[in-house]
């Protein structure tokens, strides 16, 4: 695993190629493996491979770095919030996390559970990249 760690980086360039079913669903197998206070296991993983979906997913994400952009002196945050180019989304399978934000220490676990899918890629020689924006 040590290996894997070491190799792991944040990739902005894919292969318009899905990636097989039987690999993402090992990579969410190991997502869900984290560990979560009681196992409550308090998150979601949202497959998106249509086009439609990841060009929505792309213009809300774009959106909503424009607003907090615009907005950003009401953000207690030092992390500078840049426009990226997202074009690389249509080609990549998205790979959604979500969890419930009423759940102790969910946002925590999700953390653990992203970590564990992004080796299990790096792992199987797929390429990954967290993106988000603060909340």
């Amino acid at each position: 695993m040590i290996a894997e760690i070491k190799k792991r980086r944040a990739i902005r360039e894919y292969q318009d190629v899905e990636v097989p079913d039987l690999h993402v669903r090992k990579i969410i197998e190991a997502a869900i493996m984290a560990p979560s206070p009681f196992n409550l296991q308090p998150w979601k993983f949202h497959v998106i491979k249509d086009k439609d979906r990841k060009t929505a997913i792309r213009n809300i994400y774009d959106d909503s770095t424009r607003k907090i952009q615009l907005y950003k002196k009401f953000y207690l945050t030092r992390v500078p919030i840049y426009e990226q180019d997202t074009s690389f989304l249509q080609a990549a399978t998205l790979i959604v996390p979500c969890y419930e934000t009423k759940t102790s220490y969910a946002r925590d676990s999700l953390a653990m559970a992203v970590q564990n899918l992004m080796l299990e890629a790096t792992s199987r020689n797929i390429a990954s990249i967290c993106m988000g924006r603060p909340t």
